[in-house]
């Protein structure tokens, strides 16, 4: 992610990033949030629901990519922290890693069959 946008989201969420840039024999949140831009809306969206939902012990321990769809690794919470993060997950597949558009995105390999992203046509520049 941005690096912008990923220091505004642990400024307006210091509780949840608390282990942001921590130590790496610690958390792998050391390593930042590790997703492209286009996630950072639905990122935004989950951490304001979480405190909503009165989640404000909930700590996340690694925020990624995988398989193309976000994951996200926490401890704290309740039931209601559990499946907002489970339906955050579950959106980001239709959500263009990316930019952010929600048109025209799929899910699949890259190029050399290794890694699988959600790009909209436009941001995997194939025109596929």
């Amino acid at each position: 992610m941005r690096e912008s946008l990923e220091l505004a989201l642990v400024k307006d969420f210091p509780g949840i990033f608390r282990d942001h840039r921590g130590d790496p024999m610690k958390t792998c949140m050391a390593f930042g949030l590790d997703v492209g831009a286009g996630w950072e809306p639905l990122i935004r969206k989950l951490c304001t629901a979480i405190i909503e939902a009165g989640g404000d012990d909930v700590v996340a321990d690694q925020v990624k990519e995988k398989w193309g769809s976000l994951r996200i690794y926490y401890h704290g919470g309740n039931h209601k922290v559990s499946a907002l993060v489970e339906e955050a997950e579950r959106q980001s597949a239709h959500v263009c890693e990316a930019c952010g558009s929600v048109i025209d995105v799929e899910c699949r390999h890259d190029k050399g069959g290794y890694w699988v992203r959600t790009l909209c046509l436009k941001c995997r520049g194939d025109g596929k």
